[in-house]
């Protein structure tokens, strides 16, 4: 890229921890100070002082953007007539809106990019109609690119939604692989001690927004089956949502309340991987990509997770983990169970993990190949046909 160059990103999403996509964002506004461009991030949501201190470190400059109606609109304008972006990069936000389009009577010259971390498939041909078109006289002459977080994500848009292959690219996920320190026996002992476990019993750990798509009720049966053939397991669920009450229900019902822990919302969760005996992910919907796999397999923990979306792609079945059928506690149990039982299986697969983590999704990466792109799109302003070059990560 060019000196002086300003990126412009907007990400519908409410930034409330230093992790995953604000991470990401702190590390490509450096990234592109060093560069000698600008980088301007713009949140729906205030930023907390921890988090806007980061991104001050960085030499970022923090804005506000509404996340959807009339207001979006007049923000998105403001934002585009202050700071005359080169690239306009939107993450969360739909490229099948006016906002494309907007974007080119505003600012022509421009390069518009999407990341869809979130399509799921549908099924309705009149919504399959009506984006194919949009890709085909919207999207395409304008040369806007979109980039899904796997494989599975650039299928569901190509098949579901009409997206002409070449449109769009992959650009996976990645984490701060040194954050997810490998399991010291100090950390585990602390952690065991905070929740009453045992010191000779077995963790196992889920994390995650508490809704049903991502499947922590079936964990919840699988741990029951579990309990009728050994009684030294435990399970903590880190994360809150709006199933939590249902959760905490269930897990009495099931008389798990003493193997069962709820830790909440927490801003150390590689703490909890790491003190672990694998991690688990019974997701039940199709899962555009799959974050907490990466992170737990960054803690050199196995994991046992569940065959959707695009989950297989990051994680390594019978390699670094055990994938089993979604909805199903009898396989996630037996899965769990077969990787409890056998101490070297799961060591192996941990450091088979942790070295998938470090060489396919780590955070440099994520960041080095977004500002490839960035500087692909400045340097060439290449036509969307030459997109097909630029699938990256997979």
């Amino acid at each position: 890229m060019a000196p002086h160059n300003t990126v412009l990103s907007l990400l519908d999403l409410n930034p409330r921890k230093y992790g995953s996509l604000e991470e990401y964002m702190v590390r490509i506004s450096d990234s592109l100070r060093a560069r000698d461009c600008r980088s301007v991030v713009a949140f729906p949501e205030e930023v907390p002082p921890f988090l806007s201190e980061k991104f001050q470190e960085a030499g970022a400059i923090i804005e506000r953007m509404a996340s959807e109606g009339t207001q979006l609109y007049k923000d998105y304008r403001r934002l585009l007539r202050t700071y005359r972006p080169d690239i306009a990069h939107f993450h969360f936000y739909n490229q099948f809106s006016f906002l494309p389009l907007y974007s080119a009577i505003l600012q022509p010259s421009a390069t518009i990019l999407f990341t869809d971390h979130s399509r799921l498939p549908i099924e309705r041909a009149l919504t399959h109609a009506k984006c194919s078109l949009w890709d085909r006289f919207i999207l395409g002459p304008l040369k806007v690119k979109t980039f899904g977080v796997s494989g599975h994500v650039k299928y569901i848009l190509e098949k579901n939604y009409g997206m002409t292959p070449r449109h769009v690219g992959v650009l996976c996920n990645g984490v701060n692989v040194s954050r997810f320190a490998v399991r010291s026996p100090q950390m585990r002992a602390a952690l065991f001690t905070e929740f009453g476990i045992g010191p000779e019993e077995k963790l196992l750990v889920a994390a995650g927004y508490f809704i049903r798509e991502k499947g922590f009720s079936y964990l919840l049966k699988a741990m029951a089956r579990i309990r009728e053939l050994r009684d030294d397991v435990h399970l903590i669920l880190v994360g809150d949502g709006p199933a939590e009450s249902e959760l905490k229900v269930e897990t009495d019902q099931l008389n798990l309340n003493d193997r069962v822990h709820f830790a909440g919302l927490r801003l150390d969760v590689d703490r909890f991987m790491s003190a672990s005996d694998a991690v688990v992910v019974p997701s039940i919907w199709q899962e555009p990509a799959g974050l907490v796999v990466v992170e737990a397999m960054a803690t050199g923990r196995p994991v046992i997770a569940s065959r959707v979306g695009g989950i297989p792609e990051y994680l390594e079945d019978q390699t670094c983990g055990l994938l089993v059928p979604p909805c199903d506690p009898v396989p996630l149990a037996d899965g769990i169970l077969k990787i409890l039982r056998d101490p070297e299986l799961a060591d192996s697969m941990g450091k088979a993990g942790r070295k998938r983590a470090e060489r396919l999704f780590s955070m440099e990466k994520w960041v080095d190949d977004t500002i490839a792109i960035y500087e692909s799109t400045m340097s060439r302003r290449q036509p969307h046909s030459e997109m097909q070059s630029e699938t990256v990560g997979r």
